[in-house]
């Protein structure tokens, strides 16, 4: 009987741990989160491999990535600059998932330009982003909290500009009525995973290249993220 037992509790064991998820993830806290979940779901079910996912603050994501509390985060945005991507602190999937253009919102009266920016702000213009985006881009900008406040402060000729996504600050722009800003794209970046520092190319990333090649085959992804594709083009016009 106790043999029986002990069986028992074996088999249990390894049943639970046949449930156990293959990697860990944290995606950010956005309006799209719940496709950013679908997305892993999908990728696991494409190749075979369970993910335990959280959702949490964008801030939360990029520590947990950081001090390697789970094996991948989602969204990662590239850097068009090979060196700033070096020196994060977390490696970039080679999976890209989706494009997305940053545009450069300046005052009328004083529109920064940019061409100093990507020459690294030789001027000294005050142009703002958030944190999560502050390493992308070639100069150093001030980080805000706030992108509707940036959007004012912008057009009020408090501060020079502010570069932010499109699909992100165009709403907001267009909702605050604001008709003193003008619009230039500044970028055009890749949407990734971040996973943990040392891992590009190991496994879990190629996992991850695997899944996404297989979901744009069979026309799943664009169905998941049906939201972003219209983020990869620049919208030419002026509030």
């Amino acid at each position: 009987m106790r043999k029986l037992v002990i069986l028992l509790v074996v088999l249990v064991a390894v049943a639970s741990a046949g449930y156990a998820a293959d990697y860990s993830a944290a995606v950010m806290q956005l309006p799209e989160s719940d496709a950013y979940v679908a997305l892993f779901n999908a990728i696991g079910a494409a190749t075979g491999h369970t993910f335990a996912v959280e959702v949490v603050p964008p801030a939360r994501a990029a520590m947990m990535i950081e001090t390697k509390k789970v094996d991948v985060i989602f969204p990662a945005t590239k850097s068009t600059d090979p060196q700033k991507n070096a020196a994060r602190p977390m490696d970039l999937s080679a999976a890209k998932v989706f494009s997305m253009v940053f545009v450069l919102y300046a005052n009328k009266g004083k529109p920064a330009s940019v061409e100093q920016l990507r020459s690294g702000n030789p001027g000294n213009l005050q142009v703002e982003t958030t944190a999560s985006l502050a390493s992308l881009f070639e100069f150093k900008p001030v980080v805000t909290t706030s992108v509707e406040t940036s959007l004012k402060k912008v057009d009020a000729g408090r501060v020079d500009g502010l570069v932010y996504a499109q699909e992100a600050g165009d709403p907001q722009l267009k909702n605050l009525g604001l008709h003193n800003i003008v619009r230039s794209m500044y970028s055009l970046n890749e949407v990734t995973f971040g996973i943990q520092k040392g891992q590009a190319a190991g496994a879990l990333d190629k996992v991850l290249v695997d899944g996404i090649s297989k979901l744009k085959a069979d026309g799943r992804l664009d169905q998941i993220i049906s939201f972003a594709l219209k983020n990869g083009t620049y919208n030419d016009w002026q509030p």
